[in-house]
């Protein structure tokens, strides 16, 4: 499985030329393209649908909101008993489903059909897109929507989004670590 950095391409195209060292300079560099491409316009699968990056960003939400209210809603009843024990109130989680995009790939290598079939093995055999909130761009766009004002009032003002790969593709988020600790003051 090879690592495909969506925030770093040159971490890519490391890891492409680690695996395949006889691969020519430009080549190599077309490969790691392709295959970040491939994560940060990657097709999202909502309840058997497929949705493309940006052309379906206006529709989808509208799909969503029935799912995103129903979360906030069991949200805000988790944070009410938060609120009674002194908890810090939580913020509805989403989980995307995406499926990285080929016809980017096909867009990059066209007519280089070597090129092609190694970058098919390689999201065949599975791809760890490594990738911060930004890089993804159904992430990304999801997270900025004011969902108060697609709902008319009825949802909370924000909605956390995590990715997900199918198949055997997988995404690892970094610069997610939890909240430090406060040191406990001394008397």
């Amino acid at each position: 499985m090879i690592t495909c950095s969506l925030a770093k391409p040159e971490a890519t195209l490391d890891q492409v030329r680690k695996m395949y060292p006889k691969l020519q300079a430009t080549d190599a560099s077309m490969v790691a393209t392709a295959l970040v491409l491939s994560g940060r316009y990657a097709f999202l699968n909502y309840q058997g649908e497929i949705f493309t990056w940006p052309e379906d960003i206006d529709n989808l939400p509208k799909k969503m909101l029935p799912e995103i209210q129903l979360l906030d809603k069991d949200v805000n009843e988790v944070n009410k008993q938060n609120s009674k024990s002194g908890l810090e109130p939580d913020t509805p989680e989403f989980k995307l489903n995406l499926v990285p995009n080929y016809n980017k790939v096909e867009e990059i290598l066209k007519d280089r059909d070597e090129l092609l079939k190694l970058v098919s093995d390689l999201l065949e055999d599975g791809v760890e897109y490594s990738y911060a909130p930004n890089d993804v761009g159904w992430q990304w766009s999801l997270e900025k929507i004011n969902w108060t004002t697609v709902s008319n009032g009825e949802t909370s003002k924000r909605v956390k989004f995590h990715v997900d790969f199918s198949g055997n593709s997988v995404a690892v988020e970094h610069g997610a670590a939890s909240k430090k600790k406060k040191a406990k003051k001394k008397s």
